[in-house]
């Protein structure tokens, strides 16, 4: 066990560079034997209790049952029970094996009155958005970047995911909630308390890059505008979308000289060719998924294979590969039609590269948008 958790603990360091040692005292209360997880434990300071149901034994009890017979869940729960019936069926159902992240009491006293205004819509997707479709542990969350949940979006060619994270804190989601140490074990499923509620992405990636801080993308982002890329984008029909967006130390690269040509009116055609290269519809690339175009497909790899998974099966097995290793080559067709960004995915466990036509190293990676993702990229994808 202990050389286990030094060998993860050693992974994790050198995939994200920050210090790990809060995280991995997480696994100090599994057992790296099963996957399944054990009753709920003590919580941390100032945090409230999660006492399990003492009306039935959890490991048989939906986890519906457990959520609706927790005291600590009673609000979360009268949500669902009052707004979502499919919410309550999904979670009630012996037929799925899920992971389910939930605010306590507590946490939802701590949100913001617009919380309590939000319209149906906006809360039932909430709610599916907190609902990950496979079983699992605290251990099996350090393993992975991004995990697919049950929201579907109209605009996105597969499941809305969400980010996951590695901080001093813990593991932390959309980088805001942290996920707590205690855990509640189910007949269908696990349930792990967070620090506050989850919000699905609610831009899209174009406006994403948009709003990224001018500081670092001014120069991109006037390229959108000044060449009406933008309002191109916005204004297509598509569905899911990857989009590399470079940042001023790219285009610095060119010299002030070009930059100001490329801005005249001369070098307008050249620029938006520029700026189509960097975007991709129709098809979604995440440091650990991708969804085809126009297919909602899950294709997961290992070694260079893939295997094409339908996302809507929501089973067990579709958990293949989460902490894969190998190699996955991906070409993506950008805007600039005869233009493909060959993308090569390394991986190990938790340490992940994206390569951009073998030399363009991935920055900041899984920038979750509502129709799609973006990356940041250091240097511009374009001869």
């Amino acid at each position: 066990m202990l050389l286990f958790h030094a060998f993860v603990f050693a992974i994790c360091v050198h995939a994200t560079g920050q210090n790990c040692i809060n995280s991995f005292l997480l696994l100090s209360s599994l057992e790296s034997s099963t996957r399944h997880a054990q009753p709920a434990q003590g919580p941390l300071s100032g945090q409230q209790v999660l006492s399990p149901p003492t009306t039935s034994n959890p490991r048989e009890s939906s986890i519906w049952d457990v959520i609706s017979q927790t005291a600590a869940f009673s609000r979360v729960a009268a949500l669902i029970d009052q707004h979502a019936d499919d919410v309550r069926d999904i979670l009630a159902s012996t037929q799925n094996n899920l992971t389910v992240f939930l605010p306590t009491d507590d946490e939802l006293d701590l949100i913001s009155p617009g919380f309590h205004n939000m319209s149906s819509e906006l809360l039932h997707e909430t709610l599916l958005y907190h609902i990950i479709p496979w079983p699992l542990t605290l251990a099996d969350l350090l393993c992975t970047p991004t995990l697919p949940t049950y929201l579907h979006p109209q605009d996105l060619n597969g499941p809305q995911r969400m980010k996951l994270d590695i901080s001093v804190a813990g593991i932390k989601i959309d980088d805001d909630a942290i996920v707590r140490q205690e855990h509640m074990a189910a007949s269908n499923g696990i349930i792990h308390a967070i620090s506050s509620l989850l919000h699905p992405p609610a831009v899209a990636a174009l406006d994403a890059v948009l709003d990224l801080p001018a500081a670092d993308f001014s120069i991109f982002q006037h390229a959108l505008r000044h060449t009406k890329l933008a309002e191109e984008v916005q204004a297509a029909d598509f569905s899911g979308s990857t989009i590399f967006a470079p940042s001023n130390l790219a285009f610095s690269r060119l010299g002030q000289d070009r930059i100001g040509y490329l801005f005249s009116e001369r070098g307008r055609d050249e620029l938006k060719a520029i700026g189509m290269s960097h975007i991709v519809l129709n098809e979604t690339l995440y440091s650990n998924a991708y969804y085809a175009r126009d297919a909602k497909l899950y294709s997961a790899g290992q070694g260079g294979e893939c295997a094409q998974l339908n996302v809507d099966r929501r089973q067990t097995s579709d958990l293949l590969h989460l902490c894969a290793r190998g190699t996955r080559h991906f070409e993506l067709e950008t805007l600039r039609s005869w233009w493909i960004l060959r993308v090569d995915v390394v991986r190990f466990t938790r340490w992940i590269e994206m390569v951009v036509d073998d030399v363009v190293l991935v920055g900041e990676k899984n920038l979750a948008a509502r129709d799609g993702v973006v990356h940041v990229v250091p240097q511009l994808l374009f001869d």
